[in-house]
Order: structure tokens, then sequence, then C-alpha cells
């Protein structure tokens, strides 16, 4: 196609005599000559270019029309106009179908052709396109992304602190209930369970009352029951209190409540068998073996607060030595002391007060007692042997060096003094004469029944 310039250039030219021609019959009034047959073959050829002129400038016209500028198309208005050569094209916008004249809207949601994510979102259609409606509990991420909302870090959420926990789920949270602690149907209100009226509780009866508290319950231990472990359990802490508070009066091991821990202890509840001391729900303490030295009056045994051969507190009378936590642990307004020779057993009584055995004997200070020598010569029977002098009673008796000592019982001396006694009856016991740690021991020196040497099974048990 040729240039506009040129082409315009060239139809001024071919056309330049006749336009002069006329101008001239205009400005001067002359009437043209006739032409001859060439001028007017030349008057049709200018004609002839004329039309062809005009021909080519229509081309021209139409060629450098954009029908997408100036509107002159009847594309879609939603569609895109595409300017061609001598006419143009119409091509629907994404999002809709069509051939450009006539364009549909695509519904991305029913065909499909989304990027929602069913589980996190709902799709929403829009001309042309679609939007991903975020669901409840979720949160926009990006153009079609949701992510969960963590109600139970955030806060959001209306779960009860004290009687249930949160936790998260995706696009939700749930109350769970803690223990002790229940819900009615899909209710996020957890309430308490009584345990006391449903009977969901371990309390003993016998041994405590159940009462109700928020999430759990508590035993409230009897008159004469103490808590223990496991927590819900009450127990005694004496066989004193068994006696007292139940029809238990077998002489037998018990479970008893000392310093917080379950111990099975012997516990004497009928008379039998313990001559003065009687029955009432003694607790035992220790058992000594006059002929061993475990119990020897230095031993730690008497000063620390670990037990001794504990498996063998559940009997009395036999000849195994132990020291129970009963020693340290168990207050008592009564002392019974008792010695075995042979088959006779022997006791006494000792009224006397203190939070513990221990306390009374541990720091080494002397605690004097007043039974009196006669009743402590009981302990041993007709065979007991004491000097006539000194007369030192109860708990940490000795004399200077290493003469007899006793942790509870007597020494004596001849003298009228107590530096160099030479005899004891008692628990504990050590120093000149003999080696015996139970029992009655009585030297050359003036004892009123002769020299002895009596290794005796003792018995402590406290009430």
């Amino acid at each position: 196609m040729a240039d506009m310039t040129t082409l315009i250039v060239i139809s001024s030219f071919i056309m330049f005599p006749a336009v002069m021609m006329a101008q001239e019959v205009v400005n001067h009034g002359v009437c043209p000559v006739p032409m001859n047959k060439e001028e007017e073959e030349i008057i049709k050829e200018q004609e002839k270019n004329r039309e062809q002129m005009e021909e080519i400038m229509r081309e021209i016209e139409i060629s450098c029309l954009d029908e997408c500028k100036t509107g002159l198309h009847n594309c879609h208005d939603d569609a895109y106009c595409t300017n061609t050569k001598l006419s143009f094209t119409c091509t629907c916008k994404p999002g809709y179908n069509g051939d450009g004249v006539n364009c549909a809207d695509i519904n991305e949601c029913e065909t499909g052709k989304h990027h929602c994510d069913a589980d996190t979102s709902a799709c929403y259609n829009t001309k042309g396109s679609f939007k991903c409606v975020c669901r409840f509990g979720f949160s926009k991420k990006g153009e079609h992304k949701c992510t969960d909302i963590n109600e139970c870090e955030t806060g959001k959420h209306n779960c009860d602190n004290t009687s249930s926990w949160c936790y998260n789920f995706g696009g939700s949270f749930w109350c769970l209930c803690r223990k002790g602690y229940s819900r009615s149907g899909l209710e996020r209100v957890c309430t308490d369970i009584n345990e006391c009226e449903t009977g969901k509780h371990n309390c003993n009866a016998t041994s405590s009352l159940c009462q109700n508290t928020k999430g759990s319950f508590r035993c409230a231990c009897r008159k004469g029951y103490s808590a223990s472990v496991p927590e819900h359990n009450c127990t005694v802490s004496s066989c004193k209190d068994i006696y007292d508070t139940t029809l238990k009066h077998e002489n037998k091991a018990y479970l008893l409540n000392v310093e917080s821990k379950q111990i099975p202890v012997y516990c004497h509840m009928e008379a039998a068998e313990l001559g003065a001391c009687g029955g009432g729900g003694w607790t035992l303490v220790m058992k000594i073996n006059g002929s061993k030295s475990a119990f020897h009056y230095d031993s730690k045994l008497w000063t620390d607060k670990k037990d001794h051969n504990p498996s063998t507190g559940k009997s009395l009378l036999d000849h195994q030595e132990t020291k129970l936590p009963t020693y340290w642990g168990t207050p008592f307004t009564k002392i019974c002391l008792a010695m075995k020779i042979g088959h006779q057993v022997n006791s006494i009584v000792v009224n006397k007060q203190a939070i513990s055995l221990h306390s009374l004997i541990a720091d080494g200070y002397y605690r004097s007692t007043n039974l009196s020598r006669h009743t402590w010569k009981t302990l041993i029977g007709q065979q007991a042997s004491l000097q006539r002098n000194c007369n030192q009673e109860g708990f940490n008796a000795r004399g200077p060096g290493h003469h007899s000592r006793a942790r509870i019982g007597i020494i004596g001396n001849e003298q009228n003094d107590c530096d160099t006694p030479d005899s004891r009856i008692g628990f504990g016991t050590s120093g000149y004469p003999g080696d015996n740690t139970c029992g009655n021991t009585a030297a050359l020196h003036q004892p009123d029944n002769g020299s002895k040497n009596i290794k005796a099974m003792g018995y402590i048990l406290v009430q």
C-alpha cells in the first residue's frame, strides 16, 4: 500500500490541468474552447485517475480505521477488542465463556475451577472470578488461603480455666473437662462432680466423712484418725486410737500413720501377756535382745531417726529386735516396759508425757522418774539384784567413766553417791560389769541379791 503523503501528491498532479481550466472560466468569464479528440482523451484519463485515486483513498481510510478505539465494533462488554487489518476481533475476558460478541460468566464455584480449600473456606462466585470466604474459626492468609485461628492461644474462647482446659482444632475449639468435672451434652460448660453424692470416692466410711470440693473431694478423718498417704486415706496414728474408735481389740499388727507414712505396727489391745501394763492399745516402739549389742548404750539407734528391722515390728514377745518409726513419731502419756526372762514376762508402767521417746533420750540429758528401786526390780523378778545406793532412775541414767549406764532404767552403787555405779536394771545398758544391753547386772560390791548378769528380751511400748 502507498504512503499517504505520496498518494496525495500524485492525485494533486493528475488533477491540476482540469482545476486550472475551471479556475480560468470562473476568474475571466471566458467559455472554454471546444476540446478536440486528443484533449477529450486526456480529460477521460484524468477522470479515470481521479476515480482510482478516490478508491485508493477509501482503502487507506478503511485500512487506517481502529474500530476498537472508535467504538465501531460489536464486542461484548466482558470481552477484549483487538484491531486487525481492515477489521477487528473479539475475545471474552478470563472468567467468561463465548465468542467475544456474546460472553457469559463462568461460575468457578460450580465448575470446580477455583482454588478454595473446602475445609477452611467457601467459594463465592463473582463476575469473571471468585472469592474464597473463610469459614468460621479461620482467617485470610493470601488471596485464596485461609488459616486456622487458635482460640486457645489467642484467648478467644469461653472455657473456664478452673473446670476445663481449651483444646484447639481446625476451625474451632473444645473445652475438655478437668478431673472432677463433667458436661451435659455438647455444652462447653463443665460442672463439678459431687463425688460424695455419686459415690465416686474412696473415703472409708469407718475412718472418714466425704466432703465435696471443687473438682474433687476430701476425706475428713473422724476422731482418732489422721490423713495419710495415699491422699484420701485416713488412718490412726496409734494403737490407742484404734482401741478407742473401733471395736478392733485383737492383739496384732495394724496399719498406723506415722509421719505421713503407713506402716504395720504391733498393737497390744487385750490385757493378756503384758502383765501390769494390761491392754487398752499399746503401740510397739522397740524390741531389744539383751544378749546382742545392737542397742548398746552408745549405739546410734538411740540418737538417729532410722528404723531397724521394721519387718519384725509386727509381733511381740519373740526374740527379734526392732526399732520402728514410732520411736520418733508417736506421742504418748505413758510407757510400758516389759522384760521376758525364759517364759516369764514382767512389766511396769511409767507415767510420762512426751512427743516421742526419741525426744526423751536422743540428746543424752538425764531425765528422772520416781518409780522406786523396788518397782524396777519387778522387771527381773526374784533374781533381781542392785546395789543399795545412788538409785538414779529414768532416762539416760549414768555415772562418770565407763561404769553402769542405762538409756531407760536404774543404776546403783555401794557408796552413797553415783560416781562408780556397778549395778543396773534397764534397756540400752552398758558399762562395768557385764556386757548385756537389756536386763540386770550387779557386781561384787555389795549388791542386795548377789552378783547377777541376767540378759533379758526387752519390749518398749507407748500409749
